[in-house]
């Protein structure tokens, strides 16, 4: 009588340990890792998966109707202030084929097509002068809530 649920017991640890297994090995061979130790040493971790560089190996990259210039001029337009530190680049940006541009505020992605600002992640350098100036003006003049003291008008 103790035989049976052994038996029973096996059987549903296998079934759990072979699930997990298949689970893992579906997980790894969906996210394309490395087939030996020295190409994942030179393949660094990507910590954000919604951009993606495009490569030349990608066979469905579209043919960019606008330059690598006129994407960092969209950008550089679309962020006042800011300075380009790098050529932008080829990325997939949630499933669409943008340049991303690297500026001194921040990055920006531009569809490849049209020129469109698709995400801007940069800081305009405008508003970060901009608080500064009312941090000093709070400084000096107190807040709106009155904390000059009693200024009656007396």
């Amino acid at each position: 009588m103790i035989k049976r649920p052994a038996l029973a017991i096996a059987i549903g640890l296998t079934t759990f340990i072979m699930t997990i297994a298949g689970v893992l090995f579906y997980q790894l061979s969906t996210i394309g890792v490395a087939t030996s130790g020295a190409e994942a040493v030179a393949q660094p971790a990507k910590t954000n998966t919604s951009v993606q560089p495009v490569s030349a190996v990608d066979m469905a990259v579209p043919t960019p109707k606008i330059s690598p210039e006129q994407a960092a001029t969209a950008a550089l337009k679309s962020t006042p202030g800011g300075r380009l530190l790098r050529a932008p680049e080829l990325v997939n940006y949630m499933g669409i084929t943008a340049y991303e541009v690297t500026l001194s505020t921040g990055l920006v992605y531009v569809d490849i097509n049209t020129a469109r600002v698709l995400y801007n992640g940069a800081v305009p350098a405008q508003s970060v002068a901009q608080q500064r100036g009312e941090k000093e003006h709070k400084a000096e003049h107190g807040s709106i809530f009155g904390t000059h003291g009693d200024d009656d008008g007396d």
